[in-house]
């Protein structure tokens, strides 16, 4: 299950890029920076362990921050006109912030039924998948 979602993410999400680099004329031959090459890793380290719970507390930051900047600049944004309106659309979805709560809470009941040393392990993941968001997040806003 959890492999199936990250993959019809990544799907979705590679079909959103290409539509804002082909919207703005980006040069899409560009190399991930070092921050979203890592992040990257993490995440698929965390799908290759073969353990759901840990697959999920790597992606849980990505899907779960995405969908609320989406659905705050839903709120505050004007859409007419707005280049990002897809983005915003995409991420500020009823339909995906709903598999995201869903997922918040497949996350906690996993986590309760689990032993101290997987908890701690998914806490790991998550908090290392919390890091590489902000460290996206800042090289977006400050290339650093």
């Amino acid at each position: 299950m959890i492999r199936a979602y990250a993959l019809s993410g990544t799907d979705s999400e590679q079909q959103l890029h290409q539509l804002l680099v082909d919207r703005f004329g980006i040069e899409s031959t560009a190399q991930p920076s070092a921050v979203t090459a890592a992040y990257n890793a993490h995440e698929k380290q965390g799908l290759e362990t073969g353990r759901y719970e840990l697959a999920l507390a790597a992606m849980l930051p990505c899907i779960w921050i995405y969908n609320r900047v989406g659905l705050y600049i839903l709120r505050i944004a004007k859409l007419d006109g707005n280049p990002y309106r897809d983005w915003i659309e995409a991420y500020g979805d009823e339909s995906y912030t709903s598999e995201v709560d869903y997922m918040l809470e497949v996350i906690d009941e996993w986590a309760a039924e689990k032993d101290k040393q997987t908890r701690d392990a998914m806490t790991a993941q998550f908090l290392t998948s919390l890091q590489y968001e902000y460290d996206f997040w800042n090289y977006g806003y400050y290339g650093e």
